[in-house]
């Protein structure tokens, strides 16, 4: 199964067209390809026992910090949980899935 954020690439590859001989077509086809309908990505769900366990801090604390301190211990954690560090790529996403979700709910 390919990971989610490897779809769109493969969207894009598979639904690109090659060149065409007739301008006009290629013309036509940039106007429908412009206009298609955009779904934005499914909501992650965000456990925030999950989420303390992850960031390394209390539930409490995690609801109690700002947006600074969240962008801060995200890097800090991402430096460490980086595939190009040594860390492992599924808990690394899972982190930045993590970080994104709260950063909206901290709006």
């Amino acid at each position: 199964r390919l990971r989610e954020y490897l779809v769109k690439y493969v969207i894009m590859y598979f639904d690109n067209d090659f060149p065409r001989q007739n301008p006009i077509q290629e013309y036509i086809r940039n106007f429908i390809n412009s206009r298609r309908i955009y779904q934005p990505p499914r909501s992650v769900l965000i456990k925030m026992e999950e989420a303390a366990k992850l960031f390394g801090v209390s539930q409490q604390e995690l609801k109690a910090m700002d947006r600074k301190t969240l962008t801060r211990s995200y890097r800090r954690l991402a430096m460490t949980h980086h595939p190009d560090q040594g860390g492992k790529c599924d808990t690394f996403l899972r982190l930045t899935e993590i970080y994104q979700g709260l950063l909206r709910k901290k709006r």
